[in-house]
């Protein structure tokens, strides 16, 4: 029989936390941290630090669960009554709200086109976001 540390095996457990174990399991343990130790020094040796999915999306498409049809016409309803409500906004507080959430441009971005200072245009998106509140509220 063999004394092993959990922590040294599982980072979840206090250090000193000895137990008694056969020795086959601790023969396993021991090849398991060799091998996860030798992988560590494979990926930093050949650089390999890097998902082999390239960044073109097919890693999360995996993973993500297909939409629902009613989930679908949700979203889609749900846009309807943002974009209605939008078109219920004083024009300039709708290009603003358009240009700072659709468009992604900042506050200081949308003052520096509009030749507006910036705490106005903050002010104006603010109370634009007010009225779409009371406007989805109704």
């Amino acid at each position: 029989m063999a004394i092993i540390d959990m922590h040294d095996y599982y980072p979840g457990y206090p250090k000193g936390n000895f137990v008694e174990v056969p020795d086959e399991v601790a023969a396993a343990l021991d090849a398991f941290q060799r091998e996860d130790i030798a992988h560590q020094v494979r990926t930093f040796r050949y650089k390999a630090y890097f998902s082999l999915d390239a960044h073109d999306g097919s890693e999360q498409a995996a993973l993500a669960k297909p939409e629902t049809p009613e989930g679908i016409l949700e979203r889609e309803y749900d846009k309807a009554l943002l974009w209605e409500a939008i078109y219920r906004l004083p024009e300039k507080q709708a290009r603003r709200i358009y240009a700072r959430f659709m468009l992604g441009r900042s506050f200081a971005e949308i003052a520096r086109a509009e030749g507006r200072r910036y705490q106005s245009i903050v002010e104006n998106i603010d109370s634009a976001l007010l009225n779409l509140k009371t406007f989805l509220k109704s």
